[in-house]
């Protein structure tokens, strides 16, 4: 088949489209290839690091402040740290995530062009966001941080350190978009020792800065910042290198720019994120009205700050059971979503199931493993106030219990990423996300001591997604089991595209 012929049949409306063959990469054709479980361990086990650095990072920042800055400074951070999480790591990690297999679709079809171009726009909203969030929110934060429910004895230093956070959404947003960006040409790897480096960076920032230095809990943002400044530095110089060993191979070229506006590309790419993004929000936003709604039920100024201090850590432990199963997670959208652009429902099927068992496996026993020594790592946060240590436990040990059910919850989204369906991953999200903010309001008119409801908000919140998913799984697991009854093997990429794209909008 000529190359011509094979432009004709492209989905997409872009014209004089370039076509790659994935034969001559060998990440990006295991991904087809390669044994299953051996890529699932290979990403998950990349994913899962990084993420463990994120939170391990988190956690050592809030002892580190809580250690030399006080509990002041730290109900203040932990009231802003939801609206932190939306403006740089949210916006980072769900474009990143949803470009991901939009990419790794593209280079499935053979279609170099369509993946080049979402980067494109991936690149141009970064740019624009680095600008936007600094000139509109920094003028705003003497209305916002009140509305956080940021207490009044806090205000002066979570007021710095906010100028200094959002000052650094940019760089933190584009390193954590490009850090999953590079999984969907199967280099898990790269992506896991930039992460490192950002979360050791951090660490030692805040240890210099607080620690030696005796500084303000607003030096913990700025080492945020220049954590992320060098592996922005080291990515620029991988996308620009000449060497095609080491620069990735999506990457923009002139005739990327000069290229006609792809319009399924740009709903897909901007859908797939703000529906994702949405539902992150939803929990970050639940996060904000549970820290704002506690001032409403504490009877003093110590008890607000003991409880907005609790709940803070209570949401950074039980992260170190959800966010490594996440990893896991995120590993599936890339790879499902590459071999549904070579319509190899088998793989995708097998995707799918050693995806669950590989969460299940890893959730429990993490679950377990943090259930044992849950009353060592509250003690870690609470610097000797056992008052603080059980708040801390009674919060969290609900949220780790009902974690043995996440798995299911980020295997449903890995297929509906993967499957690029933007409504389908809207009402998926809004399910997930929004019980949260409903709780936050409606749990504590439902015990008689407002204040106990708290203490199990995180605990139903979860729940509510949990079991939605368990109920999604089945409908999903059956679904690509029939499509295994007509399997579709391709042999030769290029001579079966015009099959294969017919096929596909049948499917």
């Amino acid at each position: 088949m000529s190359e011509i012929e094979l432009k004709e049949t492209r989905l997409a409306p872009i014209k004089n489209t370039s076509v790659i063959s994935t034969t001559n990469n060998d990440n990006i054709n295991e991904m087809a290839t390669g044994s299953v479980i051996k890529l699932i361990i290979k990403m998950s086990f990349a994913s899962v690091i990084s993420l463990f650095c994120v939170t391990a990072y988190e956690i050592a920042d809030s002892m580190i402040i809580g250690r030399f800055c006080g509990s002041t400074p730290l109900s203040g951070v932990s009231a802003f740290l939801f609206f932190e999480y939306i403006l740089s790591i949210n916006i980072g990690y769900c474009f990143g995530c949803s470009v991901t297999p939009i990419i790794s679709h593209a280079l499935g079809e053979g279609n170099l062009l369509r993946a080049q171009k979402s980067l494109q726009y991936l690149i141009t909203f970064l740019i624009i966001w680095t600008i936007f969030v600094p000139a509109l929110c920094i003028p705003l934060l003497p209305f916002i941080l009140p509305a956080l429910g940021v207490p009044d004895n806090a205000y002066d230093e979570t007021l710095s350190y906010a100028r200094v956070a959002i000052c650094g959404t940019g760089i933190v947003s584009f390193v954590l978009a490009f850090i999953q960006l590079f999984r969907s040409e199967n280099r898990p790897f790269l992506s896991m020792w930039i992460e490192i480096s950002c979360s050791l960076l951090n660490i030692v920032g805040d240890l210099i800065f607080l620690g030696i230095f005796k500084l303000k809990a607003s030096y913990a943002a700025l080492s945020t910042v220049i954590a992320h400044l060098l592996p922005f530095i080291v990515i620029i110089f991988l996308y620009c290198s000449r060497k095609e060993s080491i620069r990735p191979k999506v990457t923009l070229t002139p005739d990327v720019l000069k290229a006609p506006f792809d319009k399924e590309i740009f709903l897909k790419t901007f859908g797939s994120s703000f529906v994702f993004l949405i539902q992150e929000t939803f929990f970050s936003l639940g996060g904000i009205l549970i820290s704002k709604n506690i001032a409403n039920y504490v009877s003093d100024e110590h008890q607000h700050t003991e409880y907005l201090a609790a709940f803070g850590a209570s949401h950074r432990l039980a992260n170190m059971v959800f966010l490594p199963c996440l990893g896991i997670g995120t590993s599936l959208p890339p790879l499902i979503a590459y071999n549904l652009g070579k319509l190899n429902y088998q793989r995708v099927f097998g995707i799918i199931w050693k995806g669950l068992l590989t969460i299940i496996t890893f959730a429990s026993f993490l679950c377990g493993l943090f259930l044992s020594l849950l009353p060592f790592f509250a003690s870690l946060f609470s610097d000797g106030d056992d008052d603080l240590t059980e708040l801390i436990i009674s919060m969290t040990k609900g949220v780790l219990i009902i974690s043995f059910f996440c798995p299911f919850l980020h295997t449903v989204t890995g297929i509906a990423q993967g499957e690029r369906n933007v409504a389908y991953q809207a009402v998926l999200y809004f399910c997930t996300g929004f019980p949260m903010i409903v709780f936050s309001y409606v749990l504590p008119l439902l015990f008689k001591n407002g204040l106990d409801a708290f203490k199990y908000i995180l605990t139903i919140s979860y729940s509510i997604a949990d079991i939605f998913c368990l109920i999604c799984f089945p409908f999903l697991f059956f679904k690509y089991y029939k499509k295994t009854k007509t399997p579709i093997d391709i042999i030769d990429f290029e001579d079966s595209k015009d099959e294969s794209h017919s096929n596909e909008s049948k499917a």
